[in-house]
């Protein structure tokens, strides 16, 4: 099955969050052209989040058992619903109490953010949304609702935004009670193909 998903690009001036759905069917997707003065992009490099529970922790989670890099911007104290978050994610405090500050950080320092949500967005994860589009960065929002997931369509993404560090986003494990098993499963399919070293799509 197909899943719909709400993509957007640096410089589409005429986009506005969920207006324009898109479906990629060929996940092999296209490389873009390197930047002269960057490195040709090699996969996903980081995984960063905000160290809450749910989407947040899945992405550090998975990150961990991939044995790839992880990090991230969240509050002051290391404040998360279930407690202070785990010295064993690098997670940088911002300072603030305030979540809304980790969240815009954390879509600023990242190449592009991956959105999860299960139904209509809403609080912090549509927050991120609006966030990505202030600062000009690509996101992608997923669905889990009951879809099958459909991988190509976010590895075509990653690749032609060429994805290095990846932001993870969406509710918090009380807000939707199984999404840290959705997501981490997700993620733990999804990225293999796309890390470095790894054989090309």
């Amino acid at each position: 099955m197909e899943m719909s998903c709400i993509l957007r690009r640096v410089g589409d001036p005429v986009f506005a969050p969920g207006r324009r759905r898109i479906t990629v069917k060929n996940g092999r997707g296209r490389k873009p052209a390197t930047p002269l003065g960057r490195k040709a992009w090699s996969g996903v490099e980081k995984i960063v989040s905000g160290g809450q529970t749910g989407a947040d922790r899945a992405g550090l989670d998975a990150a961990l058992e991939l044995g790839i890099s992880l990090g991230g911007w969240c509050p002051r104290g290391r404040r998360a619903e279930d407690g202070p978050i785990d010295s064993k994610y690098p997670l940088r405090e911002t300072g603030a109490d305030d979540c809304r500050v980790r969240t815009e950080l954390n879509v600023r320092d990242s190449d592009g953010t991956l959105i999860f949500t299960v139904g209509e967005p809403t609080g912090g994860t549509a927050l991120t949304m609006a966030q990505a589009v202030t600062w000009g960065k690509p996101y992608l929002v997923i669905d889990l609702g009951g879809k099958s997931p459909d991988y190509s369509t976010v590895r075509a993404w990653l690749v032609n935004d060429a994805i290095r560090v990846l932001n993870i986003a969406g509710p918090r494990e009380s807000e939707a009670p199984g999404i840290y098993d959705l997501v981490k499963n997700f993620l733990n399919r999804l990225l293999p193909p796309l890390l470095p070293g790894a054989s090309p799509l």
